[in-house]
């Protein structure tokens, strides 16, 4: 929704695996303002803004850059 949520959990997954914390943490409270205030248009915020006739390739990127994030921080095994 906003950035990588600020939770106990990433805080102690990340500290077990000798990982630094994102520069950038959206606070659970944050992310929850944000999705309630969203609530009313559907399920999915996507904030492109004039960017929408580039989602896909945004998309696509975005989904690459999280399987490579989340297999430096879950290891290898972590994804098919």
């Amino acid at each position: 929704v906003l950035a990588t949520t600020d939770t106990p959990a990433l805080r102690k997954l990340l500290a077990d695996k000798g990982q630094p914390l994102p520069s950038v943490l959206a606070s659970a409270t944050e992310v929850a303002e944000v999705g309630l205030a969203r609530l009313p248009f559907g399920p999915v915020y996507a904030c492109f803004g004039p960017l929408r006739r580039f989602r896909a390739g945004w998309r696509r990127a975005r989904v690459r850059l999280v399987a490579r994030l989340s297999k430096q921080v879950f290891g290898g095994d972590c994804l098919p």
